[in-house]
C-alpha cells in the first residue's frame, strides 16, 4: 500500500528524494541578510546560510552545511558537512555528504559523497534536440524517461575549473577530471581525465590607448 519506487537505475534516487523530503524534522538555520526560503525546506543542525541565498522546497540541507552568498537551491538534497559556495545553483539534484561547490551549476544530477568541483564547472542536463536523455548502462543506451538528466557521479571525485559535463554522463568513484574540458562520455572508476588543447600565439599588432 502507498508509495512505491523501485531503485534499478541511478536516477530513481531523485524520485525517492522527492518523497522522503516530506518526513524529516527541521532545525532553525543561522541566516544572513535577504535570505529567501519558499516552500518546505528542511534544515539539519548547525546550518549556515549566507546573504541573498534563495531556497525553494521541497529541499533538505544537511547538518553543519553552509549555503553561501547568492546561492540558489531548488528541490534538492544537500548532504551533511557540505559547502555550496558563492554563486552556485543546485536544481532537482541529490548531493551526498561533504559536497563542495563554488560558482557551479548542478542540475538533475545524482552525486555521491566527498565530491568537489572547481569554479565554473557545470553539468549539462538538456539535449539540444529536446529528446529524452539516455544513459550508458553496461554498453546499452537506456532512456532515463526524462528530457532532463545531468551527471551520475560516485564518491571521492575532484573536478577542475571550467569543465563541462554532457547530459547523462557517469563519473566513477575515486576519479580526477581536469580543468577546461568537455566530458561527453563516461569516466570509469579510478580514472584521471585530461583534455587535449594547445595555446595559439601570434604577435599583437593592435594598440590599446592608455586611459
Amino acid at each position: 500500500n502507498g508509495f512505491w519506487q523501485p531503485v534499478k537505475y541511478q536516477w530513481h534516487v531523485l524520485k525517492l528524494m522527492e518523497y522522503f523530503l516530506n518526513f524529516t524534522k527541521s532545525h532553525t538555520p543561522q541566516k544572513g541578510k535577504n535570505v529567501g526560503i519558499y516552500g518546505d525546506v528542511v534544515f539539519g543542525k548547525n546550518v549556515r546560510i549566507g546573504d541573498n541565498a534563495v531556497m525553494h522546497g521541497p529541499a533538505y540541507i544537511g547538518e553543519n552545511s553552509v549555503i553561501g552568498n547568492n546561492v540558489l537551491v531548488r528541490h534538492s538534497h544537500i548532504g551533511a558537512h557540505s559547502v555550496i559556495g558563492f554563486g552556485s545553483e543546485v536544481a532537482r539534484s541529490y548531493l551526498g555528504n561533504h559536497a563542495r561547490l563554488h560558482n557551479n551549476y548542478v542540475g538533475d544530477s545524482v552525486i555521491g559523497n566527498n565530491v568537489a568541483c572547481g569554479s565554473g564547472t557545470v553539468t549539462g542536463n538538456f539535449r539540444l534536440d529536446e529528446k529524452n536523455v539516455s544513459v550508458n548502462i553496461k554498453g546499452e543506451k537506456v532512456d532515463c524517461g526524462s528530457t532532463k538528466c545531468g551527471i551520475i557521479a560516485g564518491n571521492n571525485i575532484r573536478v577542475g575549473i571550467n569543465t563541462s559535463f554532457m547530459p547523462g554522463v557517469k563519473i566513477g568513484s575515486n576519479s580526477f577530471v581536469g580543468a577546461g574540458i568537455v566530458v561527453a562520455e563516461d569516466v570509469e572508476e579510478g580514472t584521471y581525465v585530461t583534455g587535449e588543447w594547445k595555446l595559439k600565439k601570434r604577435q599583437n599588432v593592435a594598440t590599446i590607448k592608455p586611459q
